[in-house]
């Protein structure tokens, strides 16, 4: 490629139940009717302290860094990372199309 760099874009996948996600996630965070910021921030930093290696890898691929944790200005406006790391927490990863599978050829060709 004579001094050129390929380069791929890589698309990632995830699903998760939204339902139950909400419902768990309310039952740590909400209290009276609203949400514990404190208690959001203590539930991610838990997330990440016991991630396994599948999360270690979601985390990556949502470009995660330590300060999310961070509350810098003390006002909670990390909050909406601090819902991403439970959010992530709670994706599957979703097939790949690029692995050619009979079932999903045949679904896709029908």
């Amino acid at each position: 490629m004579s001094g050129k760099t390929a380069m791929a874009i890589f698309h990632f996948a995830y699903t998760f139940n939204f339902e139950s996600f909400h419902l768990a996630l309310r039952k740590k965070v909400v209290q009276n009717g609203e949400i514990n910021l404190l208690h959001l921030q203590q539930e991610a930093k838990s997330v990440v302290d016991n991630s396994s290696d599948e999360l270690k890898k979601v985390l990556s691929n949502i470009k995660y860094d330590k300060v999310w944790l961070d509350d810098p200005d003390r006002d909670g406006s990390q909050a909406y990372l601090w819902f991403t790391i439970m959010l992530a927490s709670a994706f599957n990863p979703a097939p790949s199309l690029s692995n050619k599978s009979v079932s999903v050829k045949k679904e896709i060709t029908s």
